[in-house]
């Protein structure tokens, strides 16, 4: 046996390697058998970079948002995990189809900022069974308080000198809005704000959508929002986009948020 692997490795490697390949695809075409294999390549996530570009592109594209929240994720930063958040709600608004996978991941960033009942309450909501076994071991982590053990005491070293920061006070009469967009909150401080609300955030920094992207977001929807939030420069240029917000709080950003 070992003569004969050694003689058909010959062929395959030698000057008869073309003859091998026909006499190959004969037997398996007399056999029955599938003429091309298939095997399992192990592929590397892509990280947050070529993700934001391919999100300028694509922006419609809910599991691409779902991918950029993983990404940023990974970098475990309380800034990385607030970006993280804003995508996995880009992504629901997007009707991303695993919501299970959604509640796993806000759960992961409930347990980072040390809210460890929260983390529990959404991860015990999954079945394991709906999730690959990476996932379900997460869920196991996150239920039992392991997760949330490691970030006992959240102390954010970044800090964010940011308008945003004023959201919380400023719409405090708005948290029961059924949807929400905001543009150009580069920090993505407004991720955790109306949890329960429809939320897509415009950001070049963070998501890489710009008017074109918006665009073509709200082609296939009716473009009807509670509520927007942004500067005032940014209003005119998402009803362009096809936007239609009924009410409106202004927040002046440093950056051009829709060019």
């Amino acid at each position: 046996m070992l003569e004969i692997d050694s003689i058909r490795q010959s062929l395959k490697a030698g000057p008869f390697s073309e003859i091998y390949a026909v006499l190959r695809a004969l037997k398996r075409k007399l056999r029955g058998e599938p003429l091309v294999g298939a095997l399992p390549v192990k592929m590397t996530p892509l990280s947050v970079e070529p993700l934001h570009a391919l999100s300028t592109q694509m922006s419609g594209h809910a599991r691409l948002h779902f991918s950029l929240a993983l990404a940023y994720l990974d970098i475990d930063t309380p800034a990385g995990d607030r970006r993280a958040k804003a995508c996995l709600r880009n992504a629901e608004f997007l009707d991303f189809e695993s919501e299970e996978r959604l509640r796993l991941y806000h759960a992961v960033i409930a347990a980072r900022k040390g809210r460890s009942d929260e983390a529990a309450d959404l991860a015990s909501a999954i079945s394991p069974y709906d999730l690959t076994k990476s996932e379900a071991e997460l869920r196991e982590r996150l239920v039992s308080g392991e997760m949330a053990a490691n970030y006992p005491m959240v102390v954010e070293t970044e800090t964010v000198v940011d308008c945003w920061q004023e959201l919380p006070n400023r719409a405090r009469g708005y948290s029961g809005v059924n949807s929400v967009l905001v543009c150009g909150d580069e920090n993505a401080v407004s991720s955790e704000w109306a949890p329960h609300a429809k939320y897509l955030l415009v950001s070049k920094q963070v998501n890489g959508i710009a008017a074109t992207g918006l665009r073509a977001i709200l082609e296939k929807r009716d473009g009807h929002f509670d509520l927007g939030i942004g500067s005032s420069s940014s209003m005119d240029a998402l009803k362009v986009a096809g936007a239609k917000c009924e009410d409106w709080i202004t927040i002046e950003t440093r950056l051009p948020v829709l060019a």
